[in-house]
């Protein structure tokens, strides 16, 4: 059983100034959780963020800057449990977590021509990670995670009603908490870089109307997270940074719509994540990824 109580409020509002957009977003949540596994997990999360971004034309360019900050406060008991339900002795584990995220955001969309729009784009990704156990010190750490990401890309359009992309880009992801490491050791931020293109369209033929959006996506990742089994039989697991992985597939969208009755959907996902070079699995499949995931509907 795990028994979880979540509220969250969210407003966003635009406002256009002749040539000049400005967005404000805001939102906050708040977490309760009851959770008994192995300890019974007693939590009270509260989360709030948002974010400010003004975009604005100049001749053939759509230049965005936005900021993204996000605060999070854990405070949280673990407690020995009968297996029943309820616990049979005092907090081995009184911790309060704090995390602060902030982002800065840039880019220029520059149009080249009726069809062509290239795109360039730089982040600032910094991420903080605090922990403080009354009870447990070992648990206590406190760890900041940085990167800048640039992107490039490019959209040109076939026809009206058909487009081909593709784009370069540096990912960046901080370790969440339970990922972020120990108090002598801290995990890696998980970084790589992504290259993928492919083409989006619909079109009509009489009675048929019909869409698709396909993706080819390949990606090299250094420290990516990965979960493994601390004994033979799994009952304990830790989190590492995993070297260098690969991540490439493809996805892959199809919609039809027959005499504005009969709606059909069809979603494929293919997935091949592997190891690289690693001195223990070599370029094994990495566990935990179905190949091949197929989706489909078809509503009357």
């Amino acid at each position: 059983r795990r028994d979880v109580d979540a509220q969250r409020v969210a407003n966003k509002t635009t406002v256009r100034d002749g040539n000049t957009i400005y967005e404000f977003a805001a939102y906050a949540m708040n977490y309760s959780l009851w959770h008994p596994i192995d300890s019974i997990i007693e939590q009270n999360a509260k989360s709030m963020g948002g974010h400010l971004k003004a975009t604005r034309l100049l001749g053939q360019h759509q230049i965005s800057v936005a900021y993204l900050p996000s605060v999070g406060s854990t405070k949280g008991t673990a407690k020995p449990t009968n297996n029943q339900g309820a616990a049979t002795g005092p907090a081995t584990s009184n911790y309060d977590q704090q995390s602060k995220n902030d982002s800065f955001f840039l880019e220029d969309k520059y149009k080249s021509s009726d069809r062509t729009m290239w795109i360039g784009a730089l982040q600032y990704d910094r991420a903080n990670r605090k922990v403080t156990d009354a009870l447990l010190a070992s648990n206590n750490y406190d760890y900041a995670f940085k990167q800048w990401s640039p992107r490039v890309g490019v959209t040109h359009d076939l026809t009206p009603f058909n487009q081909v992309f593709a784009s370069l880009s540096r990912n960046f992801e901080a370790p969440m908490f339970g990922l972020t490491g120990t108090s002598t050791t801290a995990n890696q931020a998980q970084s790589g870089v992504t290259v993928e293109f492919g083409t989006r369209g619909e079109g009509r033929d009489g009675l048929h109307q019909y869409g698709w959006d396909a993706t080819y996506y390949h990606a090299h990742l250094q420290n990516e997270f990965l979960s493994v089994c601390a004994n033979n039989a799994c009952t304990t697991s830790t989190t590492t940074n995993l070297p260098k992985s690969l991540h490439q597939g493809v996805e892959l969208g199809l919609n039809h719509l027959y005499d504005r009755q009969v709606d059909s959907r069809l979603a494929l996902l293919y997935s091949d994540f592997r190891f690289v070079n690693n001195p223990t699995t070599g370029n094994n499949a990495l566990p935990g990824f179905p190949p091949i995931i197929v989706r489909g509907e078809v509503l009357y």
